[in-house]
């Protein structure tokens, strides 16, 4: 018997269009990674940035001599609601800004306590006293006989909340609490 002519032709035809498929395959695979990786790279520059604005807010809160009171865009001297996520329920547009890289950050300090803004001066006072932390729990006395007592003052604590606003209207938040 004669061999088939072209059968040659046929399996060869048949191995490059899987090999055509493998290599598209393959280049859909390697753009899946670029944007995976890209997408990390933008998460870790998205932190970076928002510890930047954490420690700007610690500097802002060492500085800060009337605890008492707000500054407005940056500061609540009352621990303010939050929404379903743990968010302060502010509206972000009145709140300063800054350029961090690609990213517009924004961030909030509010003093936590027990207390809520009062209505009144008197409860005012009461209110604020409650959230510097009064010494009482923190007081201790030496054991030993005509020691003097001492002291300390139970520290405020504050809650930063970071708005990072990155490229295609990515936004983040970050919370930390600081101590003062």
């Amino acid at each position: 018997m004669k061999p088939r002519r072209g059968a040659t032709l046929v399996v060869t035809l048949i191995a490059l269009a899987i090999m055509m498929v493998m290599a598209v395959s393959l280049l859909r695979s390697s753009d899946t990674t670029t944007t995976i990786v890209g997408n990390t790279a933008s998460k870790q520059a998205a932190a970076a940035a928002a510890d930047t604005a954490v420690n700007a807010a610690a500097v802002w809160l060492n500085a800060r001599t009337d605890a008492d009171s707000d500054a407005a865009g940056t500061y609540f001297a009352f621990q303010q609601a939050a929404d379903a996520y743990g968010l302060p329920a502010v509206d972000w547009s009145g709140v300063t800004a800054a350029q961090v890289g690609n990213f517009r950050v924004q961030y909030l300090i509010d003093r936590l306590c027990d207390a809520t803004d009062p209505p009144t001066p008197v409860l005012a006072t009461e209110a604020a006293r409650r959230c510097a932390g009064e010494p009482g729990s923190g007081s201790a006395v030496s054991q030993r006989a005509g020691a003097p007592g001492y002291t300390r003052k139970s520290p405020a604590y504050y809650r930063v909340t970071v708005r990072i606003v990155g490229p295609r209207s990515s936004e983040s938040y970050v919370q930390a609490v600081l101590s003062k």
